[in-house]
């Protein structure tokens, strides 16, 4: 998913040059259906090839590295205020026996502003969570 949004964003930035534009404003004056069909096969094999050649490059590893971190930093902001969620979506948004046991924890808890007691629940299923997110468990 994050690599289709990459490409699709580097794909917007990049392609839309001068070339691309009066092919795309060649293709809107035509009124052949055939030879609009075929233009724009052309253009999709110019844009698959451009994205195919553009996986490989530095910047879309540096864009994919930033993503990874931001999605890192936002499953641990996630973790520490709904942890079954953040279980939930590390593990590819299936229901595991981690996720369960953060969910029954997070009930009992019900938050740390129930207790010392009862909030231990909450705080260990943040503590769960976290480490799940982080790949430690």
């Amino acid at each position: 998913m994050k690599t289709r949004v990459l490409i699709m964003l580097m794909s917007f930035l990049f392609a839309y040059n001068a070339n691309y534009a009066v092919n795309t404003v060649s293709i809107a004056k035509n009124a052949n259906d055939s030879k609009v069909e075929a233009k724009t096969l052309e253009l999709k094999k110019t844009e698959k090839n451009f994205a195919t050649k553009f996986k490989d490059t530095k910047l879309f590893k540096k864009i994919k590295n930033a993503l990874d971190d931001t999605m890192l930093i936002l499953l641990i902001i996630l973790a520490l205020l709904l942890p079954p969620l953040a279980v939930w979506l590390k593990d590819g948004k299936k229901a595991t026996t981690l996720f369960w046991i953060t969910l029954i924890l997070c009930l009992l808890g019900g938050g740390f502003w129930y207790g010392w007691f009862f909030g231990g629940f909450y705080g260990i299923a943040i503590l769960l969570a976290i480490l799940r997110v982080l790949d430690i468990i």
